[in-house]
């Protein structure tokens, strides 16, 4: 039973630097910890970053590992290099958060029972790569993703010039419902759905 809520974690200053998470369940977040496995909630936190091509933070902004019961709402995440990741957990709700990202993106690896609705995942930063929403297995987890609902979220390039990205990606998952979502701009690929390799 953990709720970090309308906070602002600020790293917009040049040579600020956050290589861990910022708000994550495992031990290695910068900032804030909800170290319990159940019932935890996130909500309209404000995550800045830097924003300069050439200094980046390559953290997690929001990372979830081995949890049950997590709802994700309302958090604004600014210049995100890495993700809103959820790993190997169940039970998850990530809806209503805007992600504007250089190559953020919100990342499903290995869970079940996730719903990923009316979220915004903007890219801001011409020299784009990545995935708006990708669904799929890392390596030391052995859960399958399955039951992942995608529905009613938008992925923005309009902003990247053609170059490698797509709009949902998923790959060697079970039970997916992907409905009412918008891609818009130019990535290589809005929806792509392939089997593990």
């Amino acid at each position: 039973d953990v709720e970090v809520s309308d906070c602002t974690f600020d790293m917009s200053a040049e040579g600020v630097n956050c290589a861990n998470k910022i708000i994550g369940s495992v031990n290695n977040a910068n900032y804030s910890n909800p170290s319990k496995g159940e019932n935890i909630r996130i909500l309209r936190n404000t995550i800045r970053v830097q924003s300069t091509l050439d200094d980046r933070n390559n953290c997690e902004c929001i990372g979830i590992e081995k949890r049950n019961n997590v709802l994700i709402e309302g958090n604004h995440i600014f210049n995100t290099r890495d993700d809103l990741g959820i790993h190997n957990s169940t039970n998850v709700v990530i809806r209503n958060n805007v992600v504007e990202a250089y190559d953020g993106r919100i990342f499903v690896a290995n869970s079940k029972d996730i719903s990923i609705e009316n979220n915004t995942v903007r890219y801001v930063f011409p020299s784009t790569t990545g995935m708006g929403i990708y669904v799929g297995v890392e390596s030391g987890y052995d859960m399958t993703p399955e039951r992942i609902a995608i529905k009613g979220n938008v992925i923005d390039y309009t902003r990247a010039k053609d170059t490698p990205c797509y709009g949902i990606r998923i790959i060697g998952a079970n039970y997916i419902i992907v409905d009412k979502n918008k891609v818009y701009g130019h990535p290589s690929a809005r929806i792509a759905i392939e089997h593990t390799q």
